[in-house]
């Protein structure tokens, strides 16, 4: 039988806060890490339970807020995690307002221990502009006299405000300067009946730089916004409404803002399929399948627009709205042809940026979340300019594959790799250095333990080992992915070799001799 544990612990400090959206009926848990833990406490938040993974639930009343995302407990860090309601349709505003108190619970599975406290205070946020469109992306054109931005939003149903005037403008901004600005004129664009539903309608907003006065502006958007991955771009409505204020109505003008965390070209890309991206501490492998191809080769973009280098490019992001540890480099592709499968290791010296490769990308692996911005993007250039962008989001891995000892037996070399990776390896090659000696494995098994049967070449180098391990470092090689320099921590003797029996058996010969031969010189 399996127990579960719950512990009614708090690792929070007492301002943590459960905030309660009305408009899109989700609920949002802030808490930092708490100062005044007992010995006991402080052992069970900064040791047992931190660098695990968890979900969370969150219980108002009867009102059950959860995510099925698997967060990473850090002890030393504030989170923040956004949660839907656990029943479609539930969660209603009428409901929540009854109640004063939210619990939050924390479920670790590979421990099987809960940890159950409540929040400090709960808030209901009844109106909030910045919850009034939700996946705003843009793709952007820049072919010679189309300049577009296309954005496109998705409404939340909540967002609901009657214009005072017929006439909403769309606006731009980027890093908080307005750029650029197009109105809308609602009575010719909805019938009446869905003008108080505007800011749910409107969705497509399309900057045509030729069709635009400030064509000059639009185009310098368009390029702005395509050069790289951390620039702040912000789209919003302004409009007049009627506000009731000290017994009078009055016209205000309303903002609603979207940040548009996805930018991309707007051309049909299908270049790859499937990236994955491994990371082997000093190493980074990428592996892209062909994609159908069907607008994918240099004659087809040569036909688009002009470039002269072509570059992956790599973009991480600790939080999904780019906040906190960033991470954007590239390599220059000079030996891959568009339409083959892409597969290449890397190091940080065939970066664009060495520096940033090897201080950078470490702190953002470090503190990756379940919820962190990954890109890979086909990028084409023209005089270092970016002309052409391609998006994919990859699949991400990081086994760990430190050798943890190398156990030496009568017929047989295991070698650990400590901890146990989740990744499946095939031919699996370990080189054990001063040696030489290659110990060709190959396991269809997910395990960290792999074993070399010996031949009687193998065995007699295994006297070099016993006499030289301390220097002892491997070369692993995990599916053609060669991982240099790992060190060997420890080396465990098994039975006696049998090459030690050989020699015993030689003094004990060599022995019986002289003792035999004494014995005659007697005589």
């Amino acid at each position: 039988m399996q127990l579960m544990y719950t512990l009614q612990l708090n690792c929070f400090d007492i301002n943590s806060t459960v905030t309660y959206l009305r408009q899109s009926r989700q609920a949002i848990f802030e808490a930092w890490p708490s100062q005044i833990l007992n010995r006991d406490q402080y052992h069970i938040c900064s040791n047992i339970i931190n660098g695990k993974q968890f979900t969370i639930t969150i219980q108002i009343g009867t009102n059950t807020f959860t995510t099925t995302t698997f967060y990473t407990f850090d002890a030393s860090t504030e989170i923040k995690i956004q949660m839907d309601c656990a029943v479609a349709g539930q969660c209603l505003y009428a409901n929540i307002n009854q109640f004063s108190i939210a619990i939050f619970s924390l479920y670790f599975p590979s421990d099987d221990i809960t940890i159950s406290s409540v929040a400090g205070s709960l808030r209901n946020r009844i109106f909030d502009h910045l919850q009034c469109k939700t996946h705003a992306q843009a793709a952007i054109s820049l072919l010679s006299g189309s300049e577009q931005v296309m954005a496109s939003t998705t409404p939340v149903s909540e967002c609901k405000v009657s214009p005072a005037y017929e006439i909403i403008k769309i606006i731009a901004y980027l890093n908080s300067a307005e750029i650029s600005e197009m109105a809308i004129n609602l009575s010719t664009k909805f019938p009446v009946a869905l003008h108080p539903q505007f800011i749910k309608y409107i969705n497509d907003l399309p900057f045509i730089c030729a069709a635009r006065p400030d064509q000059l502006y639009c185009i310098g958007m368009s390029k702005a916004l395509i050069q790289t991955e951390f620039i702040n771009f912000v789209a919003g409505s302004r409009n007049k409404i009627n506000v009731r204020y000290q017994g009078q109505i009055m016209q205000f003008d309303q903002n609603i803002k979207f940040l548009f965390t996805t930018i991309e070209s707007a051309q049909t890309q299908d270049c790859f399929s499937s990236p994955v991206m491994t990371f082997y501490d000093k190493y980074l492998r990428v592996e892209a399948d062909s994609g159908p191809c069907t607008k994918c080769s240099l004659a087809y973009f040569a036909s688009i627009f002009s470039f002269d280098s072509i570059y992956l490019r790599f973009i991480m992001n600790v939080n999904e709205d780019y906040t906190g540890f960033k991470y954007l480099n590239e390599y220059q592709v000079t030996d891959y042809h568009l339409g083959t499968k892409f597969d290449k290791m890397l190091t940080c010296e065939m970066m664009t940026d060495v520096n940033a490769c090897k201080t950078q990308l470490p702190l953002v692996l470090e503190n990756m979340k379940d919820n962190s911005t990954i890109r890979l993007a086909l990028v084409f250039k023209k005089n270092d300019a970016v002309v052409y962008k391609a998006l994919y989001t990859p699949k991400i891995s990081q086994p760990q594959i430190q050798t943890a000892n190398v156990s030496i037996f009568d017929e047989k070399v295991c070698v650990k790799f400590q901890p146990v990776t989740d990744n499946e390896f095939l031919n699996v090659q370990v080189i054990l250095h001063q040696l030489k000696l290659e110990l060709q494995i190959t396991t269809n098994t997910n395990t960290s333990v792999y074993c070399h049967q010996l031949d009687q070449a193998e065995k007699k180098q295994l006297n070099t080992i016993l006499v030289d391990k301390k220097q002892l470092v491997a070369t692993v090689n995990f599916d053609n992915v060669l991982v240099t320099d790992v060190p060997v921590l420890l080396i465990q003797q098994g039975d006696q070799p049998t090459f030690v029996w050989i020699i015993a058996a030689i003094i004990i010969v060599i022995a019986f001799i002289v003792i035999v031969f004494l014995q005659q010189c007697q005589k």
